[in-house]
C-alpha cells in the first residue's frame, strides 16, 4: 500500500505541474492578445486624431432689424469643440496698431460645447465706422479643447469701412486675423 501512496503522489505532482503549465501558456497568450489590442488601440487613435477634430471657423453677418454685427462659430469638424470661451474686442483701433487693439480683447462667453454642424455667436453694436477713415474694428478669438483634450484657437477680425458718398459700409477681413493675439 506504501507503493500505490507514492504513485499517487507522483501521479498528482505531474498533475500538478501540468496544471501550472497550462495556467502559464494561458496567462501569457493573454498578456500577448492584451498588448496586440493595446497596439491596434493606439494606431486607431492616431487615425482618429488625424481626422476627428473640431474646427470652429468665424463668419461675419448683418443683423439690421436688431441693429447688430454678428460673428458665428461654426464647428465644420467632426466631433464636440469642448470649453468654449469666446474673447473679443470691439470700436476704433485709435492710435494702436492692430495687433494690439486685438490682444485687448476679453472674455464673454465660458464653458459652452458646440457640437458638429453647430454654431454659437457673439453680437457687436451696430455702428457707423468713422468718415475720416478710421475704420470700426471687431476682434478676437475662441479658445477650445477637442476630444483629444487639445487645446485650439480660431481668431477672428473684421473691419468696417465707411464707402464713400454712401450711407452702406464694406467689411473686411482684418489682414493681421491669421496672427495669434
Amino acid at each position: 500500500m506504501v507503493e500505490s501512496r507514492g504513485a499517487q503522489t507522483e501521479s498528482a505532482r505531474r498533475g500538478g505541474h501540468l496544471t501550472q503549465t497550462l495556467l502559464a501558456l494561458f496567462t501569457a497568450a493573454l498578456v500577448l492578445v492584451g498588448a496586440l489590442q493595446f497596439c491596434t488601440l493606439k494606431s486607431q487613435t492616431a487615425v482618429q486624431r488625424g481626422t476627428a477634430q473640431a474646427n470652429l471657423a468665424p463668419t461675419f453677418s448683418k443683423e439690421n432689424e436688431n441693429e447688430r454685427y454678428i460673428v458665428s462659430f461654426t464647428n465644420t469638424g467632426t466631433t464636440p469643440a469642448r470649453d468654449v470661451r469666446i474673447y473679443k474686442v470691439s470700436g476704433p483701433p485709435g492710435n494702436l496698431s492692430l495687433d494690439s487693439f486685438c490682444s485687448k480683447a476679453s472674455e464673454e462667453t465660458t464653458a459652452l460645447t458646440v457640437h458638429p454642424g453647430a454654431s454659437i455667436e457673439t453680437h457687436f453694436p451696430m455702428t457707423t465706422p468713422d468718415e475720416e477713415g478710421q475704420p470700426f474694428t471687431m476682434c478676437g478669438w475662441v479658445n477650445y479643447r477637442d476630444v483629444f483634450d487639445e487645446s485650439h484657437r480660431s481668431m477672428f477680425c473684421f473691419s468696417l469701412t465707411a464707402r464713400e458718398a454712401t450711407s452702406e459700409h464694406d467689411y473686411s477681413i482684418c489682414p493681421s486675423a491669421e496672427q495669434d493675439y
